[in-house]
């Protein structure tokens, strides 16, 4: 069993508004416009929605966190971070936040930009290994995804130290 949340992206907003205005001039007979472009602006909205909206997936690979969109060079990139199983030591849960903690000596994972250890602090959450939830986030879902794919590796509550 996998767990997938995304969110609408913002990428998504433009040429999802364009078409309705677009549908809306069509259907009211007021701008001709051919099907072959509403087409393409509902195939543009579609990708740019799905695309860029990672939040967490927790598959068979390890677990991976969406933090956003970084734009460098006038190019928008998103932001993931993937933490292969045998790196987490536990998945941690909140409200409104998730997030991984490493087994000691982990490498730094793919996507993260970089990390410190406190060892007066080892619960402390790396930034890159967490991610706002929205709030249709399903605890279950995610510990029954967890147990499935990463066993041995715990869903604990999130500690505000």
């Amino acid at each position: 069993m996998d767990y997938t949340l995304r969110r609408i992206g913002p990428a998504a907003v433009l040429p999802g508004a364009i078409l309705l205005v677009a549908l809306g001039l069509s259907l009211a007979g007021a701008i001709p416009i051919p099907p072959e472009v509403i087409l393409v602006l509902l195939a543009l909205a579609l990708y740019q929605g799905l695309q860029r909206t990672l939040v967490l997936r927790v598959d068979a690979d390890g677990i991976r966190l969406g933090r956003g969109v970084m734009y460098e060079y006038g190019a928008a990139r998103t932001l993931r971070t993937g933490v292969p199983w045998e790196h987490v030591r536990e998945v941690v849960a909140g409200p409104g936040e998730v997030g991984v903690r490493l087994k000691e000596g982990a490498p730094l994972p793919d996507g993260a930009r970089s990390m410190v250890s406190d060892p007066g602090r080892p619960d402390v959450l790396a930034p890159d290994l967490r991610v706002a939830v929205p709030g249709r986030f399903d605890r279950a879902e995610l510990e029954a995804a967890v147990a499935a794919h990463g066993p041995g590796v715990p869903v604990t509550d999130l500690n505000r130290a």
